[in-house]
């Protein structure tokens, strides 16, 4: 029997595609769905992007990636209106499920008919219940994130340890710097909270750390391609 492929849009606040995150669509989604990378500032300038989204004092702060490799930092609130409009865009082309590519919290992003997949609903609770009692630390891109993402987990009971380490800008030592000093205050398993964060980042924090370490990208994709199982 002939298996049906799922249409998919793949969505980033960043520009797509993103290359950084490719090879675990490939491997992962490729099989079993027709993938479509598509990102909120697709097309814009740096020059314009700043004038959309850069954030003021007092929100909350998200970072992605463009397509030149350099990293941008944006506002939560004014994304979580673009990404609306482009949930709506793709159910009318027909997407079947939509992915989001950010681990973020967008609190009234919806779909009316498309099944639509927030990272932060589907791996925050999955790693809360996985962790158990278990030292949870978390690597972040942005320090002024932290205490925003002390109350998110503390909403599922869980205390974490965090440190900042960005994938966009900084270096694999960065990276295993930022697990080794988790390690050492006490972390039992690591998260690379972000979805730009790649195999090479969890090898490094591993290596580093002697810890075992979550990709929160891969994570996400292999409970995703259940859906094209048979």
């Amino acid at each position: 029997m002939e298996h049906k492929r799922i249409k998919t849009a793949v969505l980033t606040i960043g520009q797509a595609p993103r290359c950084d995150v490719t090879p675990q669509i490939t491997k992962w989604l490729d099989p079993m769905m027709d993938v479509k990378q598509r990102g909120a500032l697709d097309g814009m300038s740096v020059e314009e992007i700043a004038e959309k989204f850069e954030p003021v004092p007092g929100e909350f702060v998200l970072t992605s990636r463009l397509v030149t490799g350099q990293s941008v930092r944006l506002s939560a609130a004014r994304m979580e209106l673009a990404l609306q409009q482009m949930i709506d865009e793709c159910e009318d082309e027909g997407c079947e499920a939509i992915v989001l590519l950010c681990t973020g919290v967008f609190p009234r992003l919806h779909a009316k008919r498309a099944l639509f997949i927030e990272p932060d609903r589907v791996l925050t609770p999955a790693i809360a219940r996985l962790a158990g009692n278990a030292q949870l630390g978390l690597i972040i891109p942005l320090a002024e994130q932290k205490e925003d993402l002390y109350a998110k987990w503390r909403t599922y009971g869980v205390k974490v340890l965090i440190e900042a380490a960005t994938p966009y800008t900084g270096s694999l030592e960065d990276i295993g710097a930022a697990a080794e000093r988790l390690a050492a205050s006490g972390a039992q398993l690591i998260v690379l909270d972000c979805m730009g964060y790649s195999t090479a980042h969890r090898r490094a924090a591993r290596e580093s750390s002697g810890k075992p370490v979550i990709l929160s990208n891969e994570m996400l994709f292999k409970m995703l391609s259940e859906l094209g199982e048979y």
